[in-house]
């Protein structure tokens, strides 16, 4: 109850400077910056002046919300500062220890609501993350002018980063994985690096090649929709292209598999297509 109080309290003051709530706001900051809208200076003006209206009422959990490519799209270096201020302040992408064993027989509702917080929490938790890797690798001078508590708060995220949940892999990893399996390499599913889960991390079979390799597994998800989707290569999404180049930046070799490729493809094709990819090391 106290929570809602507060969480009320925090929407009525929020709309008192702003006409959005702070979970509205980033919710079409996102949508716009995943889109990879052109915001027009006047537009972009306002939406910046909200934001820096609404950053001091943000929660940890809308803190985790706000995606990377609207923090790179849409804020300045005043308001990333704001943002990230806030994000110390708040503990946001702090993974505290999960469901702590205790000798009381737990509460099975508080229980399942906990876990289901948790799980809502794990699809957003890797935006902050990804941020304070975009930071810190693509614009360092600005981290280092960062106040030293946000730069501490900061440096906990990159710590914590190799320990991040991991997420369920697609379909079309699973797929690949299934080939690998039938030629006999050894692979991993779900390895995290800095801030992203690699989709297969695969053992070379040429000794005089590459140790492992690392198969990017493109969904259906990672491209824009086309009208013309049978006839034309789709384009790569903003959070899809953001990904393989902090991948590439961390010095990650991907070798990448497409699913409008894949779909093409009949059972004996996909595994030729595999022979010829994992063989050439």
């Amino acid at each position: 109850t106290c929570r809602k109080f507060d969480r009320d309290t925090r929407d009525t003051a929020s709309r008192a400077v702003s006409p959005f709530s702070p979970t509205q706001l980033v919710k079409m900051c996102n949508a716009a910056s995943l889109l990879e809208t052109k915001w027009s200076t006047r537009v972009l003006a306002v939406v910046q002046d909200a934001m820096g209206k609404l950053i001091p009422s943000m929660t940890a959990e809308v803190c985790e919300m706000v995606h990377p490519c609207t923090v790179l799209a849409v804020m300045n270096d005043a308001l990333k500062r704001q943002y990230l201020e806030r994000c110390a302040a708040t503990g946001a992408g702090i993974v505290a220890s999960r469901f702590e064993a205790d000798s009381a027989a737990p509460d099975i509702n508080a229980h399942a609501a906990a876990r289901e917080a948790q799980r809502r929490r794990d699809k957003r938790i890797r935006n902050v993350y990804t941020t304070e890797f975009c930071i810190r690798k693509e614009s360092f001078s600005f981290f280092s002018s960062l106040p030293q508590e946000v730069r501490a708060h900061l440096g906990k995220l990159k710590e914590g980063a190799e320990q991040l949940p991991v997420e369920e892999s697609g379909g079309l990893a699973g797929q690949v994985a299934e080939i690998l399996s039938q030629l006999g390499v050894s692979y991993r599913m779900g390895v995290n690096c800095g801030p992203f889960q690699l989709h297969i991390v695969a053992e070379g079979t040429n000794p005089l090649g590459e140790k492992t390799r690392v198969y990017e597994c493109n969904e259906t998800s990672a491209y824009y929709a086309t009208e013309h989707a049978a006839v034309e290569e789709p384009a790569l999404t903003a959070e899809t292209k953001l990904r393989q180049r902090l991948l590439q930046r961390m010095g990650v070799k991907v070798t990448v598999i497409d699913a409008w490729q894949w779909r093409g493809m009949s059972e004996a094709q996909r595994i030729n297509h595999l022979v010829k990819l994992h063989s050439f090391q």
